[in-house]
């Protein structure tokens, strides 16, 4: 969860400072919890062909930018959908 916080605070940041977010490598990546039963994460893997990790990517962080709000939505709304 902690680097999941680093990684959101990350790009939130470069989004704050005009930085190039596309295309960029994460300085600190959210990990994959091991052995998770969230199927959102799944995915995230495996590597691309040009070797970078997806969880080192803007797309790691917006996958759990997703699943975050997904679990907030679902907690604040007490549905279980």
């Amino acid at each position: 969860m902690e680097s999941w916080v680093n990684a959101l605070n990350d790009v939130r940041n470069d989004c704050a400072h005009h930085s190039r977010i596309w295309n960029k490598n994460l300085v600190n990546s959210p990990g994959i919890p091991k052995g998770t039963t969230f199927a959102e994460f799944q995915h995230l893997r495996g590597r691309h062909a040009k070797g970078a990790a997806p969880t080192q990517e803007l797309y790691g962080a917006l996958v759990v930018m997703a699943f975050l709000i997904k679990q907030f939505h679902r907690t604040r709304n007490g549905t279980s959908e």
